[in-house]
């Protein structure tokens, strides 16, 4: 895990993403 790259940008802005998807969900 040490020898692991940085996660991508593309994983982190997915990640956001998806967390402002359910808080709109929860919203609506």
């Amino acid at each position: 895990m040490v020898a692991a790259p940085p996660p991508p940008l593309s994983l982190s802005l997915g990640s956001c993403l998806r967390v402002l998807g359910g808080v709109v969900q929860l919203g609506e």
